[in-house]
């Protein structure tokens, strides 16, 4: 009869690093440069102007989420959906506004118009 070890072997456990959520920003970047507004380069975020964003862009960066205004000086929401759909992007779009009177009608516009991609509005009080 013989006695077996009982401890338990640590074995070195591979630290596994998920990589991180892209996020494209779209916004008004020439405005923002102009009033002397900085971007710091986040980890995982790039913004970028309505100008930019391209086939390329998207195929390059493949971002899970992409964010920008409901209105901008030089685009809305629905210009950037129309865009994403024409590109065959079917991740998720989010478009930030000040509180709406029927957010559900105008997410459903958009909807009509870029079929396919996952939109949704945030709202942020002002």
């Amino acid at each position: 009869m013989s006695i077996q070890d009982n401890t338990a072997k640590i074995l070195p456990f591979p630290m596994s690093r998920r990589a991180k959520p892209k996020t494209m920003v779209v916004g008004d970047v020439v405005r923002w440069i102009a009033q002397g507004r900085s971007i710091p380069p986040i980890d995982g975020i790039k913004v970028i102007p309505i100008s930019a964003l391209d086939q390329q862009s998207i195929a390059e960066m493949a971002p899970e989420t992409i964010l920008s205004p409901l209105i901008a000086d030089t685009f809305d929401a629905l210009d950037v959906a129309e865009r994403l759909h024409d590109f065959g992007y079917l991740g998720r779009y989010c478009a930030i506004s000040n509180t709406l009177p029927n957010r559900h009608a105008v997410i459903q516009e958009v909807n009509s118009h870029a079929p396919g991609v996952w939109f949704d509005i945030l709202m942020v009080p002002a």
